[in-house]
């Protein structure tokens, strides 16, 4: 693993730094990827908070109204209006972004995309709607 452990806040609070150019390998992004989707279907309350940040909920600050994004505590979700992939309910794709085009998200059909760049592109919505057609995310 690039890293054993997060650093973290001071305070009491002892929150994990997010958006400060973790360093990541591809092994990695496979085993988050893995974990976060592990969790995200989990009845366990261990990671209760991980499932608050990636959740669809209303503690999210919206963040990019124009392009459906939002913020909450660590994690971006772009918002898909519903009937965009044949699905009744909006559909909602938690990610992590980084400085100068990182980008991992975390697909309703459990794959992952992840995109890592200097050149500033934070476009990925051909690979999401490509991710649908190989495996649908609504049923």
């Amino acid at each position: 693993y690039a890293l054993s452990e997060t650093l973290r806040t001071t305070d009491e609070a002892s929150q994990a730094f997010t958006g400060w150019g973790m360093y990541l390998l591809r092994d990695d992004i496979e085993i988050i990827s893995n974990f976060i989707h592990n969790q995200t279907q989990s009845d366990s309350s261990q990671y209760a908070f991980l499932k608050k940040a990636l959740d669809e909920g209303e503690e999210k600050i919206e963040a990019i109204p124009g392009a459906n994004i939002s913020y909450n505590n660590g994690f971006w979700q772009r918002k898909y209006d519903a009937g965009t992939f044949g699905c009744e309910a909006d559909t909602w794709i938690p990610f992590m972004s980084g400085f100068g085009g990182v980008t991992v998200a975390f697909l309703p059909n459990r794959m992952t995309y992840y995109y890592f760049s200097d050149g500033y592109t934070y476009s990925w919505d051909s690979a999401v709607f490509a991710a649908d057609k190989i495996r649908p995310f609504c049923n």
